[in-house]
């Protein structure tokens, strides 16, 4: 009848009907036949395995438990108590315990360096935005192995990881993911207060819960843009930018969007996290472009096309500038041969930002990052730049001699 049922929390434990069924299994549920199978695909993730490498090179699986009188060097984490927060009421205040190896930060690697190794380095997944965090680790680990950051103090290391492990404890569900006493408190009381908001995910204040998890996450990406002078910034660490903010709204939004799918909707047999009713609240980070609404059910979609996906985008009044494009509009001013000053393109078709034509020292910009209308953007070179007939074809704009900040008209 065209639906689909989600078995949630299954295992696939045998095959049946000679081959044509199989049996999932769940702890809760029991088990369940499913007929008529013609594939199954198994999404299993990965694990990461370093056997192939030298003991002295691999870091340590979890950091030191934390038991009474067992700090030895950790001794600042002796008379630590976490802050209130709006999990204080009911968990009270609950010392630390065990601390298996939170996926932010590990004791024994320093911003991706190995410390008994700095040679040895490590691309870790922190966030939730692992193409990101990765891409700004490069950044990150090019900067010392260049030499434009020095490592400091064994240590300062020490301290700064340790810091890092306290500003998320700060966090209740930070916390509640990698140590084990509170871990232990909070998942005993939700088992006997089913009715509490933080097991309801589509009240307010779980929300919040989550808008500040994410917050944690994209602030600890601060201090490594800072320092590898990466080419966009989203605050600091301890508070983010409206680029920043932006980033939280759009990761916490495509997160509620799965876990607020109401069951009991009379939609829910069809309406998955794509079918969202009001798209348009989701803001591309790199664009600027607002999410457009699919042409019918997820389910039912036919071909690849975007005109066969979702209806047409109507362009904005006025452009409005997005979280990113003077990070996007330096690299290309940055990488980009100027060519003869006779060529022109179509902003609205070429790449997302092009160089319509030079006149004297101003270089006018066409901007379709946001597939808006196209406006003309004005940049002013040093005169040593300046386009002449002998170089047009030779001059690059170097990354510190250009404006491009968001008030330049």
């Amino acid at each position: 009848n065209g639906c689909v049922r989600i078995y949630e929390e299954y295992e696939l434990t045998s095959v049946t009907n000679d081959g044509r069924g199989v049996i999932v299994t769940s702890d809760t549920e029991g088990e369940a036949i499913l007929n008529d199978i013609d594939t199954v695909i198994y999404c299993t993730g990965y694990s990461p395995n370093t056997n192939m490498l030298d003991p002295s090179l691999v870091p340590a699986s979890n950091w030191p438990c934390f038991e009474e009188n067992n700090f030895e060097e950790y001794e600042m984490l002796k008379d630590w108590k976490m802050p209130k927060n709006s999990m204080s009421e009911v968990l009270g205040d609950i010392p630390l315990g065990k601390i298996s190896q939170p996926g932010y930060v590990r004791h024994d690697i320093y911003r991706g360096q190995l410390m008994k190794n700095p040679n040895m380095m490590y691309f870790l997944e922190r966030t939730e935005t692992p193409l990101l965090d990765m891409d700004i680790q490069a950044w990150l680990l090019l900067a010392y192995i260049t030499g434009d950051l020095s490592l400091p103090s064994k240590d300062e290391m020490k301290k700064f990881n340790l810091l890092t492990l306290l500003e998320g404890y700060k966090n209740p569900s930070v916390r509640c993911d990698s140590e084990e006493n509170y871990g232990e408190h909070w998942y005993s009381f939700a088992k006997k207060h089913e009715d509490h908001w933080s097991n309801d995910l589509s009240d307010e204040r779980a929300k919040q819960l989550d808008r500040d998890h994410e917050d944690f996450n994209l602030r600890l990406l601060t201090r490594d843009m800072q320092d590898a002078k990466y080419p966009t910034q989203i605050g600091t660490f301890s508070k983010l930018n409206e680029k920043g903010r932006s980033f939280v709204n759009l990761d916490v939004g495509s997160l509620h969007a799965r876990t607020c799918l109401n069951k009991d909707s009379p939609d829910a047999s069809w309406r998955t996290f794509r079918d969202e009713k009001n798209p348009s609240k989701y803001c591309s980070i790199m664009t600027g472009t607002r999410a457009a609404p699919l042409k019918c059910r997820w389910l039912d979609l036919n071909g690849c096309s975007v005109e066969e996906i979702v209806d047409a985008v109507k362009p904005s009044e006025s452009y409005a500038r997005s979280p990113l494009n003077s990070a996007i509009e330096a690299n290309v001013l940055k990488s980009t041969i100027l060519g003869p000053v006779t060529k022109s393109y179509d902003a609205s078709v070429d790449n997302p930002c092009d160089f319509i034509h030079s006149n004297d020292n101003e270089l006018m910009v066409g901007t379709s990052l946001s597939n808006l209308e196209s406006v003309n953007k004005k940049i002013v070179l040093p005169a040593t730049l300046v386009p002449t007939a002998s170089n047009t074809s030779s001059i690059v704009v170097e990354e510190e001699e250009r404006d491009v900040s968001p008030e330049t008209d």
